[in-house]
C-alpha cells in the first residue's frame, strides 16, 4: 500500500510539536498565511514520512523545550489539542480510568507503559491494559500513541488488539480496533453492535503497513464525519478516508491501550506504549 504526505488537514501532536521547533530555527522570509508549512488551522498539513522506525518518537526522545510531551501540548501555539494527554513521564494512571490485568502485567518502565500477558492454557483471557471513559458525545475524534511491539505472540491467522476506541457496551457497541497479527501484520478493524435478531455484527478490516518488532512507530487516527483515516510516523496509509461500517451507537466514547485481546492466550505479548493522545472535537 502506497504512502505519501500526511496532507488531509489534520496532523499527529507530535508532528505540530516538531514543526514548530523546526519554524523557530527557519527563515520565514517569502512564505504567506497559507504556505502549509506555517499555517495551521484550516491549511493542508504536509510532514515528509520517516521510514518505518528510523525518527520515530519513543520515550527516548527529548521532549521540545524541556518539557513533557504532554506540557508541550497544553502551551502549543500551533493548534494542536488534546482532550486527554498522558506521556507517562510521572505515573503510569495519571489520567486513566481504570486498567485491567489478568495474566499479565501493566508497568511504569522508562517514562513509558509496558503491557505484557503470560503464556496460558486457551479459553483463558490473558490481557493487560488501561481504559480511558470520557463523558462527552462526540465521534468527530484524533488519538494517537507511540508504539514498539518487543513480542509478537501471535501464530499463522491469530494476533492481538493493541488499542481500542469503543462506543457503547457490550452487546451494543461499535468498535474500531489496532490489531496486529503473525509477521506483524497489521490491519485496522470496525466491529459493529449485535443485531436485535441476534445475526452477525458489521465488520470491515482496513489494512495497514506492518509493524516491525522492537521498533517505534507513531500511529495516529482520524474520526471524522463518519469517516475514517489513518497515519504512521506522520505519512497517510489509507489510499482515501473510509466510510464507518456503521454508525456508531449515540454514547460517550473509551479508550483502551495495551494487550487489550490476545489470540490464543498461549502465546505471550510485550508492547511498550508512550505520548498518548485523544481530541474529541
Amino acid at each position: 500500500m502506497g504512502r505519501r504526505a500526511f496532507e488531509r488537514g489534520w496532523l499527529d501532536p507530535s508532528i505540530h510539536l516538531l514543526a514548530v521547533a523546526l519554524l523557530a530555527c527557519t527563515s520565514t522570509e517569502g512564505t504567506t498565511p497559507d504556505d502549509p508549512l506555517t499555517s495551521d488551522g484550516g491549511s493542508r498539513q504536509r510532514a515528509e514520512p520517516s521510514p518505518d522506525g528510523e525518527g520515530s518518537p519513543g520515550p527516548s526522545d527529548p521532549p521540545p523545550g524541556g518539557k513533557s510531551y504532554c506540557a508541550s501540548i497544553a502551551t502549543s501555539t500551533a493548534g494542536v489539542k488534546a482532550s486527554f494527554c498522558a506521556d507517562f513521564d510521572d505515573d503510569l494512571m495519571k489520567g486513566w480510568s481504570s486498567r485491567l490485568v489478568q495474566h499479565g502485567e501493566t508497568r511504569h518502565q522508562e517514562q513509558s507503559f509496558v503491557a505484557e500477558t503470560t503464556a496460558v492454557e486457551e479459553n483463558v483471557p490473558a490481557r493487560a491494559y488501561l481504559r480511558k471513559d470520557f463523558t462527552e458525545l462526540s465521534t468527530d475524534i484524533d488519538y494517537s500513541f507511540s508504539v514498539r511491539i518487543d513480542q509478537i505472540g501471535a501464530v499463522p491467522n491469530k494476533g492481538g488488539t493493541i488499542a481500542v476506541l469503543q462506543f457503547g457496551e457490550y452487546p451494543y457497541e461499535y468498535k474500531v480496533q489496532l490489531n496486529v497479527y503473525a509477521g506483524g501484520r497489521a490491519a485496522l478493524v470496525e466491529i459493529g453492535p449485535a443485531g436485535a435478531d441476534g445475526g452477525p455484527r458489521a465488520y470491515a478490516e482496513h489494512e495497514l503497513p506492518s509493524f516491525t518488532p522492537g521498533t517505534w512507530k507513531r500511529v495516529a487516527i482520524r474520526m471524522s464525519d463518519g469517516k475514517l483515516d489513518v497515519a504512521m510516523d506522520g505519512a497517510i496509509v489509507i489510499g482515501a478516508p473510509v466510510p464507518v461500517v456503521v454508525t456508531p451507537p449515540s454514547a460517550p466514547p473509551s479508550f483502551f491501550l495495551g494487550t487489550v485481546f490476545i489470540d490464543p492466550p498461549s502465546s505471550p505479548w510485550r508492547v511498550r506504549f508512550d505520548d498518548v493522545t485523544v481530541n474529541l472535537r
